[in-house]
């Protein structure tokens, strides 16, 4: 996976929204339909004397099997850019029935700021 995210979009907002929707295209992706999951309150992160890299992450919870949970992890392994959980929890919600467990953690992304992409010459990965 790459390291860090390349969004040049100069706008916060949507460069929280790229991060969310990927998480939320990933999940998509880990087929898991019916799951009751949410991916909420993406949050910029800016780092102590970097200018030119940032954070944003995402809290993710989802209620849903065992092998569901396996299938989204794997999903977010297999991201073509690097996702990393800062965080994360897995837990049944009911300690007499297991079928059902509840993933909770927060994923995190680096990005490069528009101006080191600018640097880089390169293009928007995963930008508008």
């Amino acid at each position: 996976a790459a390291p860090f995210w390349r969004i040049d979009d100069r706008n916060p907002v949507r460069q929280k929204g790229i991060i969310q929707n990927e998480v939320n295209r990933l999940l998509t992706k880990a087929n898991i339909r019916g799951v009751d999951y949410q991916v909420i309150n993406p949050r910029r992160i800016d780092l102590p004397e970097k200018t030119l890299v940032y954070e944003v992450e995402v809290t993710v919870n989802m209620t849903a099997s065992m092998r569901e949970i396996a299938r989204v992890l794997a999903e977010i392994d297999r991201s073509e850019q690097q996702l990393t959980w800062s965080q994360c929890s897995v837990a049944p919600l009911n300690l007499r029935d297991t079928s059902k467990v509840r993933l909770t953690g927060t994923l995190r992304a680096l990005v490069l700021s528009p101006d080191a992409v600018a640097l880089l010459g390169g293009s928007s990965e995963g930008g508008p």
